[in-house]
């Protein structure tokens, strides 16, 4: 079976190759391509390199229209301390920064978010957010923005408290429309010094 990075739907694809979703295993939409423990075993299709995402080989991409089909073009942790922007479906609701998570180790976040929080303002609440760029996107119509200096994470656009979780407040944050945001955040972006875990 040869990986071709093509979309495919995870219920029955015919594709070839195995239909893997790499980060988020809810995704309806997957990637033709083949498992792997690291980036070697990822093969170039057509000049399109990969990495080894979630146990999957994963295309690489700069922008949205890198991506085949549905796919969209995300922040994807490879190991604790290095990540990729990799062509994936992201459709888990806990991954669309609307929920507040409590910094540390024992963190609430689902991967590939992280708690995103900021100990000089407050070391108690924080966000579980994906990283991006603002050439990349955010799950869920999520928006990317500057949290830190040089530093860009999603966030989700909130109209009612009631769209944001996890004792999150629904807050202009950048000074483009409500998002979800820590209640001592609102002072805006970008903050700084960038604290993450």
């Amino acid at each position: 079976m040869e990986a071709t990075y093509a979309a495919c739907e995870v219920d029955g694809s015919g594709c070839g190759a195995l239909c893997l979703t790499g980060p988020d295993m809810t995704a309806e939409t997957g990637v033709c391509t083949t498992s792997c423990e690291s980036a070697e075993q990822c093969a170039a299709v057509d000049g399109k390199t990969a990495a080894c995402i979630a146990g999957a080989c994963l295309p690489r991409c700069a922008r949205p229209a890198d991506c085949a089909g549905a796919l969209g073009c995300y922040d994807a942790p490879v190991s604790m301390m290095e990540d990729e922007f990799a062509c994936c479906e992201l459709s888990d609701p806990a991954l669309d920064g609307s929920r507040g998570c409590l910094p540390g180790p024992s963190t609430t976040c689902r991967g590939p978010a992280t708690c995103m929080f900021n100990q000089p303002v407050d070391a108690t609440a924080g966000v579980c957010s994906l990283r991006c760029n603002p050439m990349t996107e955010c799950p869920g119509g999520g928006r990317c923005i500057e949290a830190f200096e040089g530093a860009f994470h999603c966030f989700k656009p909130c109209s009612a408290p009631a769209d944001c979780l996890g004792g999150l407040v629904c807050e202009s944050f950048d000074g483009n429309g409500d998002v979800c945001i820590p209640p001592n955040w609102m002072d805006g972006a970008p903050l700084e010094p960038p604290m993450m875990p």
